[in-house]
């Protein structure tokens, strides 16, 4: 017998309200799930702001992974959880935009311009806190002051014992390390005391564990006219944090260990999301398929959620509001006319087309639309032609930075991009039915995913889809969870379809395993403090 943590992923969500299962909303199960959901509530009686808790679950597996159904807590003599959590970023370097669009890729997720014509290369990044040292580079005696920089509480454990079943996950900043005793070595020198960061709050319940985040606590350890950025200033931390999940299960006289990397989850704190409702345009769940290029039989499932998400961005994004809108466009159709966007007929080509044309094309014409406007930089020789009106989606790309730049505006990736091209020329499988709204459509499909759930071994993938699809999949400038890197296949262990469908004639690019490459505990040991240096650039991504 194999067993397996479920979601692989989650994601948790920064709220000031209490750390208890009756004060918190839950991160969705199910993809979907709270679509049409009007009776949400986010705050507490008292006015606080509830936090995101995610739940992790064990489930059995068959030799070959693939999950068959949860453990029965009744049948265990012992479940204990552990979590091992860090804020690394006061350590880490500063964010201009994503190095990857100076490092040619092979996959689905970006538009082989960036490398090959740098329509707007990386930036070379500089370390947060440069003037805290690593004096052990010039000195072995004398200390290694950034280690201090990493928020690293030790590991927490809970379990169905009595006494260990809630713990807070207590942090400090700076963070006094081994090495240096219980006091940091940091904060005295800088004239003050470290400041406790605790980074959330774990409970063992009836075999599963709760991950509760923290309060959302964001100040500077001094005051300080250093602090004039919206990201990267220094002397400044917060109680986001990621890390491993891992759990021991003793049954009888056996004991499994869920601590490599096809075994464990993974957790990581996010900001909270004020319309969960709302799916972002492009998915995490999408970039983690678009890592892998493969070709897909496709039908109107892989179309609908770009245009579903698109078609309802207008009640948070002023500019899917205004004048000409998509959901105007969609409204605008004729029963007839709507019914041809799940057709797949010759007579509904033209419609088709013209919706396909609406869309920004991720390869980039060199008639770029008009450019977005820069304080910063004036050359007249940087600005684009113009000369196309503006497509879908209105929103800042990945490059954002350079002025001029076609990619100043962001597309949808290729993976998407590449369906939404089959669905214009009729290459997909038409939807049986008679749909005459959007709405209605969402229901069918929402109902698709309720359908799959009651199946064990597509549930427990389900839950990892379902934190997935919440995430932002671009544009990273700066992104909003889990950032740029996630678009490469370097970042899993394990990236599998294991279902082709969803349900049937259904398949939403399918069900997938997916584990990070997460490190063990002796390789974390040698690069937890990575040191790359005062300056990181794009071939320093190429290296990792």
């Amino acid at each position: 017998m194999k067993l397996r943590i479920y979601p692989s992923i989650g994601i948790a969500r920064l709220g000031n309200g209490p750390a208890t299962k009756e004060d918190v909303v839950f991160t969705p199960e199910v993809p979907w799930n709270n679509l049409f959901d009007e009776n949400l509530e986010f705050r507490t009686k008292s006015g606080a702001l509830k936090k995101q808790a995610q739940r992790f679950y064990i489930y059995e597996c068959n030799d070959n992974g693939i999950p068959i159904k949860k453990i029965d807590p009744g049948k265990c003599d012992k479940i204990e959880w552990t979590v091992e959590v860090a804020n690394k970023k006061p350590f880490w370097y500063d964010f201009n935009n994503s190095l990857d669009l100076s490092v040619q890729t092979d996959n689905l997720n970006l538009s082989p311009r960036f490398f090959e014509d740098k329509i707007a290369p990386g930036i070379d990044a500089l370390q947060r806190n440069p003037n805290v040292l690593n004096k052990k580079k010039s000195n072995p005696k004398s200390e290694n002051f950034r280690k201090e920089l990493v928020n690293s509480p030790a590991p927490v454990t809970v379990s169905s014992s009595a006494i260990e079943q809630r713990k807070v996950i207590s942090g400090k900043f700076p963070f006094p390390i081994e090495d240096h005793g219980k006091e940091s070595l940091l904060a005295k020198v800088l004239g003050t005391d470290s400041k406790t960061v605790n980074l959330g709050t774990v409970e063992y319940h009836d075999g599963t564990l709760i991950f509760y985040p923290a309060d959302g606590i964001s100040a500077s350890l001094n005051p300080s006219d250093l602090n004039t950025d919206f990201a990267d200033n220094s002397n400044w931390y917060d109680d986001i944090c990621d890390g491993r999940v891992t759990a021991k299960v003793t049954i009888g006289s056996k004991t499994y260990e869920l601590n490599d990397a096809q075994s464990s989850a993974w957790i990581a704190t996010a900001p909270p999301d004020y319309a969960p409702q709302i799916q972002p345009l492009s998915t995490m769940y999408d970039l983690v398929c678009g890592t892998v290029n493969r070709s897909y039989q496709t039908d109107f499932s892989l179309i609908f959620p770009v245009l579903y998400r698109l078609y309802r961005m207008q009640w948070v994004n002023l500019s899917d509001f205004l004048s000409p809108s998509f959901r105007e466009v969609i409204d605008q159709l004729t029963t007839a006319e709507f019914e041809m966007l799940y057709s797949n007929s010759n007579e509904a080509l033209p419609l088709r087309e013209k919706i396909f044309n609406l869309f920004r094309n991720p390869i980039y014409a060199p008639e770029n639309e008009p450019i977005i406007p820069s304080k910063t930089k004036t050359d007249i020789t940087n600005l684009g032609a113009g000369t196309q009106a503006i497509k879908f989606p209105s929103y800042p790309g990945d490059g954002i930075n350079y002025p001029g730049s076609p990619a100043q505006w962001f597309a949808i990736p290729p993976i998407l991009y590449n369906e939404l091209k089959k669905w214009r020329d009729g290459n997909f499988t038409s939807l049986d039915g008679n749909y005459t709204s959007m709405d209605e459509l969402g229901k069918y499909y929402q109902t698709q995913y309720e359908i799959a759930e009651k199946d064990p071994a597509k549930s427990a993938l389900l839950k990892t889809r379902a934190a997935l699809e919440t995430l932002y999949g671009g544009g990273f400038h700066p992104g909003v969870e889990l950032t740029w890197p996630m678009r490469h296949a370097q970042m899993y262990k394990e990236n599998t379809i294991i279902f082709d469908e969803v349900t049937e004639g259904n398949s939403f690019f399918g069900l997938r395993e997916i584990r990070l490459s997460s490190a063990n505990k002796e390789e974390q040991e040698g690069y937890f403090y990575k040191d790359f240096g005062y300056e990181i650039n794009a071939m320093t991504f190429v290296i990792l």
